[in-house]
C-alpha cells in the first residue's frame, strides 16, 4: 500500500472517529461520562475528544458566523442545538425576573452547554458549581436558601440565576458588570464599576474574566437577534 493511501486512510478513520465521538457526546451515555467533578477526572480518551472538539468549534464558529454574515445561511451548533429546548423556560424564567432571556441563554451556553446535571469542584471555599447557569454552593444558599441537590433541578437552577442576576444588575445597571460578577464574583465586578477595567482573573483551568465576558457577551448579542434581549 503507498504512503499516499496510507494517509488516506488514516485521515478518514480520524474524521470518522472524530464524527462518531460527537455523535457519542450527545447521547445520555456520551452526556454522563464527559461531566465528571472536574475536567481532569475525565479518561484520557475524553479528554482528547473534547480538546478537539472545543479546538474545532473555536476554529470554525467565527467563520461559520462570517458566512452567515454575508449570505445569510445559519450552520448548525450542537450547543445551540443543545440549549433550543430550554428557550421556552428561559423566556418565562427570565422574564419573570427582569432579565433578559438572551443574556440568561448566553450564561447557560457558556457554563454548561445546556448539561442541567453538570457538576463541578471549583476547589474553592465556594464549593462545587453546579447546573445549568453553574451556580456555586455558597451562592445558591446565600442568594437562594438553595443546596446543591436543590440545583440540579433545572428550573429551580434557573429561577436562582434569574434572582441573583436581577440583584446584580440592580447595584451595576451593566450587563457586562453581571457577567463579571458570575465569573470572578462581586468584587471583580465593583473593581469593574469603579475603574471600567476588567479585572485579569483566572480559574485553574486558565480561563480570564475579560475572555469569558466578551465570549458571553457575544453570545448575548447573537442570541438577542432571535431571542427577547
Amino acid at each position: 500500500m503507498s504512503m499516499r493511501n496510507l494517509g488516506l486512510i488514516s485521515f478518514a478513520s480520524l474524521i470518522a472517529g472524530l464524527v462518531g465521538y460527537i455523535y457519542w457526546r450527545n447521547t445520555p451515555q456520551g452526556i454522563v461520562s464527559t461531566i465528571y467533578n472536574s475536567p481532569d477526572q475525565q479518561s484520557l480518551p475524553v479528554q482528547v475528544g473534547e480538546a478537539v472538539v472545543n479546538t474545532i468549534a473555536k476554529i470554525t464558529t467565527p467563520i461559520t458566523d462570517s458566512i452567515t454574515n454575508i449570505i445569510g445561511i445559519k450552520f448548525p451548533n450542537w450547543i445551540s442545538q443543545r440549549t433550543a429546548g430550554l428557550s421556552d423556560r428561559i423566556n418565562e424564567i427570565a422574564g419573570r425576573w427582569g432579565v433578559p432571556p438572551a443574556f440568561m441563554m448566553a450564561i447557560v451556553q457558556q457554563e454548561s452547554s445546556g448539561r442541567a446535571t453538570i457538576t463541578v469542584n471549583t476547589k474553592t471555599a465556594q464549593g462545587k458549581a453546579v447546573g445549568l447557569t453553574q451556580i456555586t454552593e455558597a451562592t445558591g444558599l446565600a442568594s437562594c436558601g438553595l443546596n446543591l441537590q436543590q440545583l440540579q433541578d433545572p428550573d429551580i437552577n434557573l429561577e436562582c440565576a434569574g434572582e441573583i442576576m436581577w440583584n446584580y444588575y440592580q447595584k451595576y445597571k451593566d450587563w457586562n458588570a453581571v457577567a463579571i460578577a458570575w465569573f470572578s464574583g462581586p468584587g471583580a465586578a465593583d473593581t469593574y464599576a469603579n475603574t471600567g477595567v476588567i479585572p485579569q482573573t483566572c480559574d485553574k483551568y486558565g480561563k480570564c474574566t475579560p475572555s469569558y465576558v466578551q465570549e458571553v457577551m457575544n453570545k448575548y448579542n447573537n442570541l438577542s437577534t432571535i431571542m427577547i434581549a
